[in-house]
């Protein structure tokens, strides 16, 4: 079953302001803020901008994406005309400063999507920065390029006629170069392309050089994460989409996989390449994919440890939607008995470490007697680690029984003395001649 998509999903593509007047005159426009403004008063003292934008077009762009004409650019152009935010670098975690006023779609030898927008100026923008900024920068024409974020519809593959998102039907990433078989059986170096079907609108941002389409960034991080994308393409999306890219999948003890995920496969990508960033060296070889439990020893029994413990919700993102709760259920329990097993090897530690300091102590008495400063030693023996708490054991040990030897060395007061043995003298003659 494909995935589902989150419509939530924001995505971004280019545009471009146009240095041109726009078809509507600053008195109409000023005419339509009256159906926006709570208070049209206001422009009196802050007198409109108004800037004409080409929003998106059925073009193929940048990024090797290109806007359906019969779908995404009608929806563009009502939603615009109905209004849209105009933002900073697409931060929606900001107010917008701009506007929407317009939505116009134009036929021609390219289909595309202009709008009219306006702001005000002395409006905050963060950094000591204000819409003046902004203001002098499109009228002098050094802010020209715009980017239009997104949602909804689908990415399909101009290859393989899937949806890119879905990196289990459709093993294509717009930009790089495959070969395709065509209808005579000839094999031909095809670039991949998408065609966006039935998008909406979100907002319009201000941008230093277009934008990224999240679409191809979301599904590389997800092949990525199952272990199903090479290590020359990820570099070469890397490269071209300015992100890093997870290494591998993580496993977890427990966890289901689906068949065909848990490792890199060659030519999972169809044999991408891209001539225009195929330069640097040869793709590493694959290394063994960790798993996400690292078993150490410790007095000859095997202890396991936790290395990640999101490896649950990284494996939950790699499968299917049917199978996503029973596998993190699977994985918690696992991670549950392991946390159990971990305790109690903890605790049986803290008791033999202070049977030990115990121990150490009582050769450490009987080594010096009185002498010995218990509390003193407890308070250093406490914190060392176990070979140094053996030695001064065994060191005190040595003096205790040396200080001790075995055997008894004391007789009681009514315990009669031990006489001399008896028996008979021989004289000295009897030993001459």
């Amino acid at each position: 079953m494909p995935p589902e998509f989150d419509d939530t999903e924001i995505f971004a593509t280019t545009a471009r302001i146009i240095p041109a007047t726009s078809r509507a005159t600053p008195a109409e426009l000023q005419a339509r803020l009256a159906d926006v403004a709570l208070d049209p008063s206001v422009f009196d003292d802050a007198p409109p901008f108004f800037w004409l934008a080409a929003i998106s077009s059925d073009q193929l762009d940048a990024y090797s994406t290109r806007m359906d004409a019969a779908t995404t650019l009608p929806n563009f152009a009502r939603e615009a005309a109905a209004g849209v935010a105009f933002l900073e670098a697409h931060n929606h975690w900001t107010v917008p400063f701009g506007r929407s006023l317009s939505g116009q779609l134009e036929a021609g030898d390219a289909t595309r999507v202009t709008a009219d927008f306006y702001t005000v100026p002395a409006l905050p923008l963060g950094s000591g920065r204000t819409t003046d900024d902004f203001i002098r920068r499109v009228r002098t024409g050094i802010q020209q390029d715009v980017s239009v974020g997104f949602y909804g519809g689908r990415f399909i593959c101009d290859i393989c006629g899937n949806d890119v998102r879905d990196w289990r039907a459709c093993t294509h990433y717009p930009g790089l170069m495959y070969d395709v078989t065509g209808a005579d059986g000839v094999v031909r170096q095809v670039r991949a392309t998408a065609l966006v079907v039935d998008a909406h609108l979100s907002e319009v941002s201000a941008v230093y050089d277009g934008a990224t389409p999240g679409a191809v960034i979301l599904k590389a991080q997800r092949a990525a994460e199952a272990g199903a994308i090479e290590p020359k393409t990820a570099r070469l999306l890397e490269a071209r989409y300015r992100l890093a890219l997870p290494d591998r999948r993580l496993q977890v003890t427990g966890a289901a996989l689906p068949q065909g995920a848990t490792a890199m496969s060659k030519g999972a990508t169809g044999g991408a390449t891209d001539p225009e960033r195929d330069a640097p060296a040869t793709p590493a070889e694959p290394t063994p994919e960790p798993t996400a439990l690292a078993t150490t020893e410790r007095a000859g029994d095997p202890v396991t440890t936790i290395v990640d413990p999101l490896a649950p919700i990284r494996v939950a993102l790699a499968l299917d939607a049917e199978s996503e709760r029973d596998a993190v259920l699977a994985a918690i329990r696992a991670l549950q008995q392991e946390r159990d097993a971990l305790q109690a090897d903890a605790a049986d530690g803290r008791q033999y470490r202070t049977d030990l300091v115990s121990e150490a102590l009582a050769e450490g008495v009987r080594a010096l007697g009185s002498a010995f400063e218990t509390e003193t030693y407890r308070t250093m023996l406490t914190a060392a680690p176990l070979k140094t708490i053996k030695r001064m054991r065994d060191d005190w040990r040595v003096v205790g029984d040396a200080r001790l030897p075995g055997g008894r060395a004391t007789v009681d007061d009514d315990e009669p003395e031990a006489e001399p043995a008896r028996g008979r003298r021989v004289p000295d003659a009897a030993f001459t001649g």
